[in-house]
């Protein structure tokens, strides 16, 4: 077990349209006792020195500070996804204790584009001027950060552009990460076709040749070189906790739209961690056994992310487009205005 993923709230300033959050769903922060008591026993019961945060965009949650005063407490390294909106603050807060900034492994910065055109069409005006502005605040506290983005068809052409800003930020890596179905109108618009992700993963490779930081990607990556590798979730390497206090199989299926009983919660952490560590290690074993069986996944074989959501009853794309169950309503109408401004066609809910 090398880590444990809090998924600290569903706030967030941003209405982002390739978030997987369902935007039906209501905001929900997990309790700060709730955090005490999981980084305790992770701490104490399997070792764990690493915690993982995460949103929603987690800096919005009312007590990160204490949150990041429990893993200094508990001998673990942090760290945090962000939109980087209103950095200044997160700053304010690890300089007023420089044992929490001394914590820190790194803060990914989302930068979903090259221009303002692309990243702020993708989470609103004036949202890549706050990354640059986060980035430039974390090298001067000298805090450690890397720059992640969600690939998709609207910055897809923009890669080789992202990894040498990031480079020119100070940036430690960059990551591009492959745009999950949202269950929402917008996935007409943002898909890539299998075929096109050979050819991203193929330019993805010859940037880690021409650029002096590392050029990663993220768990679930479309590589054609290992189709069978198994993820962090399936291996176990991670104790996710979702923001309703529930041990689950992994991030990318927590608060995302889904019908029925979901199959992927172990159960509640009240519990404790190892109780419910048995019944997620069961979830593991039947992923696993059901991925080495599945003939159904076609042409995005080597999507495992995409093949496990279209398992546990998720949006995923298939050949036919996006499948699964829908979102309760489209994006908010901020969203919705930003699709119409930038002149394209928004797609009819199915």
């Amino acid at each position: 077990m090398q880590r444990v993923g809090l998924h600290l709230t569903d706030r967030c300033q941003l209405d982002c349209d390739h978030c997987l959050r369902d935007p039906g769903a209501q905001p929900v922060d997990l309790p700060l006792s709730t955090i005490a008591a999981v980084l305790a026993e992770a701490a104490s019961e399997f070792g764990i020195r690493h915690v993982s945060l995460t949103g929603g965009e987690p800096t919005l949650h009312p007590e990160l500070p204490a949150i990041l005063d429990l893993a200094v407490a508990y001998g673990m390294r942090w760290d945090m996804v962000s939109n980087g909106r209103r950095f200044d603050r997160v700053a304010c807060w690890l300089d007023e204790v420089p044992a929490r900034r001394d914590a820190c492994r790194w803060i990914a910065l989302s930068l979903d584009g090259a221009s303002d055109a692309t990243h702020d069409s993708l989470r609103g005006a004036g949202q890549r001027r706050e990354v640059l502005s986060a980035a430039s605040v974390a090298v001067a506290l000298g805090v450690p950060f890397g720059i992640t983005t969600t690939v998709h068809a609207r910055n897809v052409d923009e890669l080789e552009a992202i990894a040498e800003e990031a480079e020119a930020l100070g940036a430690g890596w960059v990551r591009f990460g492959a745009m999950q179905a949202t269950g929402t109108p917008l996935d007409d618009e943002l898909r890539l076709e299998p075929d096109e992700w050979r050819i991203v993963d193929a330019r993805v490779r010859a940037l880690r040749a021409r650029r002096s930081i590392p050029v990663l990607t993220t768990t679930g990556w479309p590589s054609a070189d290992e189709p069978g590798a198994l993820c962090g979730p399936l291996r176990g390497d991670t104790l996710h906790v979702d923001v309703h206090g529930r041990l689950t199989l992994c991030c990318l299926h927590s608060q995302v739209p889904h019908q029925g009983v979901d199959p992927s919660v172990a159960g509640d952490v009240a519990s404790g961690l190892r109780l419910v560590r048995g019944a997620l290690a069961e979830i593991q074993r039947k992923a696993i056994l059901a991925r080495a069986a599945d003939d159904d996944a076609g042409p995005w074989r080597h999507h495992a992310c995409n093949s496990c959501l279209r398992r546990f009853g998720r949006p995923h794309w298939s050949v036919d487009g996006r499948d699964g169950p829908s979102a309760e309503r489209p994006r908010w109408r901020g969203a919705l205005h930003r699709v119409r401004s930038a002149k394209r066609s928004l797609p009819v809910a199915r």
